[in-house]
């Protein structure tokens, strides 16, 4: 068995820095950290993640066709990363809210990486629906069990770092498509913010 050219950069760019961000949101949950803290920790883990995926150069939109970024690509995949932590974190304050978007995305995900071969996505993706899966289970409203930083910064940080998987078939399409399918977790903190 061979494994993918891609497992080594997801270890290092996808699992580490999702566990580092878990490691930050635990603390956060038993004794509150401070915002610029967190945010340091957030950008940190964002430029390991790039800097070992690589940025996002482009993405195709239906409508708008291909969006090249250009000299944006690196400062437009780090808010990629921050965005996609602190809107699953945002996500959390309702019941089951953070946990059923997460199994929806995911099973996207997988079915995305299923079509284009994609093990690291197809997988990826669907070990973070199942666990996500599970715990929604114990958080359905009425919740008996609240996901906290640990748990949705840790979802936020895996799906966008998922979206970032090197290789081939991380096209513009493709991640378009990843793109849309979290849009409901862009738009609606996007809208909060503004």
């Amino acid at each position: 068995y061979r494994w993918p050219e891609t497992t080594v950069p997801v270890i290092l760019g996808v699992l580490l820095p999702s566990v580092a961000i878990a490691l930050v949101g635990f603390v956060d949950d038993i004794r509150p950290l401070h915002a610029t803290l967190r945010l340091g920790v957030q950008i940190g883990v964002a430029l390991v993640m790039v800097a070992v995926l690589g940025p996002i150069g482009s993405v195709r939109l239906p409508g708008l066709g291909d969006i090249d970024f250009g000299q944006a690509a690196w400062p437009l995949s780090i808010v990629w990363v921050v965005g996609m932590i602190n809107a699953w974190n945002f996500m959390d304050g309702s019941d089951g809210m953070a946990a059923t978007g997460a199994v929806v995305v995911a099973v996207f995900f997988a079915s995305a990486g299923f079509l284009v071969s994609s093990p690291v996505l197809l997988l990826g993706a669907s070990f973070v629906g199942a666990a996500a899966a599970g715990f929604l289970v114990f958080n359905w409203p009425p919740a008996r069990v609240f996901m906290g930083d640990v748990g949705s910064a840790w979802l936020g940080a895996m799906l966008a770092g998922l979206a970032l998987v090197p290789g081939a078939e991380r096209g513009p399409e493709v991640f378009g498509a990843l793109l849309m399918a979290m849009w409901p977790y862009v738009f609606d903190p996007l809208l909060t913010v503004v």
